[in-house]
Formats: C-alpha cells, structure tokens, sequence
C-alpha cells in the first residue's frame, strides 16, 4: 500500500514536468543536460584519482600523465561550467519565467471559477492553496524531480564503478544506506504527526497575525485591550506547541543518533576496513583504486540520501500539487464562455417565473419572480435584508442559473449567452465594493489607459461624480495612486469620496445597464438619496436596477418591486404603492419616522 502509493505521489510530481516545458521549455532540455554532465562529472572525479595515483605510483613520464589529467580536466571544467550556468543563471530565470506564466494560468482559470464553488468551505480551501502557493510550490515540484533523476542517474553511474571494483563493497553501502532510509522515513513519520498535532496552534498564530496586520482591525487594536487578550493567545498557542513538539524532538533525536552511529560503523569502519584489506590480499586492488572506491563510495552514499530526501520531498509537494491540478483541471458549469455573444448599445430585461435555490439547499430563495424592465427605465429592488434582492441580481449577472423559470436580454435566453459577452451589457457595483491600489484612472475604468480619449471619460464620469475638483488638485492627476499599501505619497480617500469614485465607474462604463447593489447603504438616508437621484438623472438613456431596503431613497424609480420572503408581492411606482396601503407603505411609514426631512418624505 506504502509503495503504491509512493508511485502515485511520484506520478503526479512528474505531471509537473508538462507544465515546466510548457511555460519554460529551455529550463527542461537545460535540466537533461544538467543531469547528465553531473553523472559525468562524478565518474570523472572518481576515475581521476585513481589514473593519477597509479600513474605517480608506476612513474609514468609526467608528459604522459600531464596530458591524461589535461582530458579530464577539460571534461570536468566543460560539465561544472554548464552546472554553474545551470545552477546560478538559467535556474532563477527560468523559475521567474515559469511563476510569472502559472500565476497568469491560474488567475485566468480562477476567472472560470462557478460562484456556487465559493459556498463551498471545503472548495475554498483547495482553491486559496492552489491560488497562493500552487505557482512555487509547481516549480519547486520540477526542482526535486531534477535532483531526484539526477541522484539516480549518478547512483547508476558510480554502482556500475563499484561493482566493477568489488560486489561486497556495494553490498555494505547498500545496507548501511537503507537502514539510514529506514531511519529516514522514522523521522518523517515523526515530523507529519507533530505537524499534525500542532496545527491548529500554528493557524492561531496565523490568525492573530492577521488581525495585527490588517487595516480593518486596526481600530479596535487601538482603542480597546483586545490586543492584549490576542498577545495573550498567541502566547499559549506558543506555549502548547512547546509541549507537543517536546516527546516527537526527543524521538528524532534518538533516530538520528542511531542513523550517525550506523553511519560511522559502516560506512566509516567497514568500508575504511575492507579496502585496506583488500590492499594487502588482492594484487589487483592498486593505491589508486583506493583513493577512487572511497571517492565513489563517499558519492554513492550522498546521492542514495538525496534520493532519500528527493522521494520525502515528493511526497510532501504532491499535496499542493493535488491542489494545483484540481485548479488546472477544473470543469466549471456555468463559467464556459460558450454561446451566443450579445452586447447591445440598449437592453430591456424579462425575469420570468423564476425560482432558485442555492446549491446544496432545500429552501428557495427566490419563488416564481416575475418582472419586466424596458429599455431606458428606472426600477428599484427593495425588501428587507435576507428577501432575496441581492440573489436576484447574482442571477441577472448569471452567476447563477435559475432552478426554474428564464431571464431574458433583449429577448434572448440566457441560457444560449456567453456569460462573459452577456455581463459587458451590465455595470454593476456591488455593496462591498473596492478601491484598488492602482491610478485613479484604472480604478474608474477597471483597466489599463488605452488612449487619450480614456483620459476624457474618466474627467466627465468625476465631473459627474462630484470628484473632479478633488483629482484635479492633485499633483499627479488621474495619475495618482489610490491608498498608502505600495506609494507613501498615495491617496486615501474618505468614505464619501470612496462612494464617488464608484459612481464615477458608473458614469465612465458604456454598458446599457446598471445595477446598484446597495454600495451607498452605510451613508445616511439623504446622501444616499442624493447619489440615488443622480443616478437616475445622469444615466439618460440606460436601464437602471437599484436595491435598497431604505424606502425612501428609491421613490424616484418608475417601477419599484417589493421582494419578501422570495416573491414579488407588490409593484409599481412609489404614489401608486403608498395608495394600496399594503406592505410597501407599512414599511415606508416605519423608516419615515426615523428621518426628519420633510422633502424626501414627500417626494
């Protein structure tokens, strides 16, 4: 079972060798080569000394034994030149090379990936390693292979020496090299169950860790005495992995004693013994032939520990590589980028008789929903939190895919669209939006200046926004980086002109359609109203979805639908809702008692 599943573990490290001469095919046929000048180099080591000291010995002419080392020399300088290339230049390189392509694959592939996988606990965790550490965790998979080939390409070269030389010498090697296998493997056994053990104390460390790093901790770390209680956990988390690791440090200190006394009775005793007895009795076993067997047997014995460390090492790494090839051959189900491509300079929208459930759920979230937006109108979501507002619109954007019932653009199905082509007819910010650390003008447009005439719609959209004076004085302009992570001299905004630079994106998108996911809910009632009523005002001709749960910010929308528990239960614009005197008014009159402007009351 043990070695099954070591040829399985070996089997996916070598997966990783595709990959490397994809993204880098210079650093694979450089690793042959590599491979090979290093068995040569070995053997050139071993046979030289055993030339030269035979050669002084049997007082060959110095002319003869001058040009039998020059042919050595030159071979060994030519390999250990390639090495060095190999080793200190094109290894760097090409590993820069490889992380720079499988970051790119990966980012691309994560693009792909289904929203409903993100509900998944267990999915979030093969996908946050796979995106974090699969890219150097990949290359250093190839990294071992080589040196694990390149051991067992040496191993041949020098058993082949040594066995010419004497049967018994590889046999004692041999031994004394699987025990200290054996002895090995002890260790790591050690090493996994204390990993094991310690676990959930290292991700105490790493959760407090981040609570000091992160930005949105640093109030409370400052006004309340949490970070003394936090100081104090994390000194028992370190108190806890003292005392777990003590009994497994103790047990791999007795291994290790035990594997360097093998070594020295074998390898050192033994070895040391046999061939000085072979000396004196075999006439064949020249002073040269010493110097070279303890040469090879030294060799022997390091490359058979690399192969040790090397098959450790793979089976330590086929865990992320597991992880990186679960993400490279992910099969989404909606994110395919097939069908129809749709993008229209005007949309109208159908939702019809529509119900969804999440995946793994019983209960729907949304119940036979039912609504029409005309080209150009102005409608607003509203309902209390949890009604399934937010659901709705994950389904517009085909995130998801209705259990029942169909949604149309311009009166195609969305289930014959390109999900990637059907979402540039849509401009969406979403309630927990984000400011990125990048120009002012990539955060508007959400990409990279492409001509001057970016440079003008990212002016109108601030003029628009109410930001342009603020960019304007700047010294950098649209040039200025947004927040402090990577430039001192960055800009922080505050959180109204956060909510303007998102308008901002609004008014600079060509999409027909806009979709407002409650991004202004933790402003007061009248900003959000103001920013609400600009939208309407300022997007002319475009579609434009607004959710809220605050009533009076959205009475401008011409069609306003109130969602409870799932459903459309009323619809219509905010006089005729007020006059039915139904759940829409209930709630307006509730939320109208907290506010004390008399005009967006009555508006």
């Amino acid at each position: 079972m043990g070695c099954k599943k070591m040829l399985k573990d070996i089997k996916k490290n070598f997966k990783m060798i595709g990959y490397v001469a994809k993204f880098v095919p210079l650093y694979f046929v450089s690793s042959i080569v590599y491979i090979i000048f290093s068995a040569v180099t070995s053997v050139a080591n071993v046979v030289i000394i055993q030339n030269i000291i035979d050669s002084v010995i049997a007082r060959i002419p110095f002319s003869e034994v001058l040009s039998n080392l020059l042919i050595y020399v030159v071979i060994i300088l030519v390999a250990d030149f390639f090495i060095i290339i190999h080793n200190y230049y094109l290894v760097q390189r090409c590993r820069y090379v490889y992380v720079k392509k499988a970051q790119r694959l990966m980012f691309e592939k994560t693009k792909n990936i289904d929203t409903e996988c993100f509900d998944n606990p267990e999915f979030y965790n093969l996908f946050s390693r796979a995106l974090t550490q699969g890219d150097v965790k990949g290359i250093d998979c190839y990294d071992n292979l080589v040196r694990l080939v390149r051991s067992l390409v040496t191993l041949l070269a020098l058993g082949t020496l040594i066995i010419l030389t004497d049967w018994w010498l590889i046999l004692i090697i041999l031994v004394e090299c699987i025990i200290s296998t054996i002895i090995q493997i002890r260790v790591e056994k050690i090493y996994y169950k204390a990993d094991k053990a310690v676990e959930k104390y290292n991700r105490r460390h790493g959760y407090i860790g981040r609570v000091f790093y992160l930005e949105k901790f640093a109030g409370e770390i400052k006004a309340t005495s949490v970070s003394d209680l936090l100081t104090e956990k994390h000194d028992e988390a370190t108190v806890d992995i003292k005392r777990t690791l003590l009994k497994p440090k103790v047990r791999i200190f007795r291994n290790y004693a035990l594997n360097t006394l093998i070594y020295n009775i074998f390898r050192n005793a033994m070895v040391y013994s046999y061939l000085m007895y072979k000396v004196f009795k075999d006439p064949l076993m020249t002073i040269g032939l010493f110097g070279s067997s303890v040469n090879a047997v030294m060799q022997f014995s390091r490359n058979f520990e690399l192969i040790t460390y090397s098959l450790t090492q793979a089976k330590k790494n086929s865990l992320f590589i597991d992880d990186f090839l679960w993400l490279m051959e992910y099969e989404p189900k909606i994110e395919i980028e097939q069908g129809l491509d749709l993008v229209v300079d005007k949309a109208s929208l159908e939702v019809k008789d529509v119900s969804f459930r999440y995946p793994g759920t019983e209960e729907y979230v949304l119940k036979n929903i039912d609504l029409k937006v005309k080209q150009g109108e102005k409608i607003a979501i509203v309902g209390h939190n949890g009604a399934g507002k937010t659901t709705l619109i994950k389904l517009l954007l085909k995130f998801y895919l209705a259990d029942e019932g169909e949604i149309y653009l311009n009166d195609v199905p969305y289930r014959e669209l390109n999900e990637k082509s059907l979402r540039q007819n849509f401009s969406a910010i979403f309630q927990n939006f984000q400011v990125y650390s990048v120009s002012v003008l990539e955060n508007v447009l959400l990409r990279k200046r492409m001509n001057e005439e970016d440079d003008s719609i990212v002016w109108e959209a601030l003029e628009k926004a109410g930001l342009k004076e603020k960019i304007e004085a700047l010294p950098k302009g649209l040039d200025t980086i947004l927040t402090k992570e990577f430039d001192n001299d960055g800009l922080v905004l505050s959180g109204g002109e956060r909510q303007k630079l998102v308008l901002a994106r609004v008014f600079a998108s060509k999409s027909p359609i806009i979709i407002f996911d409650e991004p202004t809910s933790n402003l007061d009632p009248l900003a959000e109203y103001d920013i609400n009523k600009k939208i309407i005002e300022l997007s002319h001709s475009k579609t434009v979805i607004m959710i809220s749960h605050r009533l009076s910010t959205i009475v401008d929308a011409s069609t306003i639908y109130l969602i409870d528990g799932g459903r459309v239960i009323e619809q219509g614009d905010h006089q005729s809702l007020l006059k039915l005197k139904g759940k829409y008014y209930q709630m307006f009159e509730t939320q109208a008692k907290m506010y004390t402007d008399e005009d967006l009351m009555t508006n």
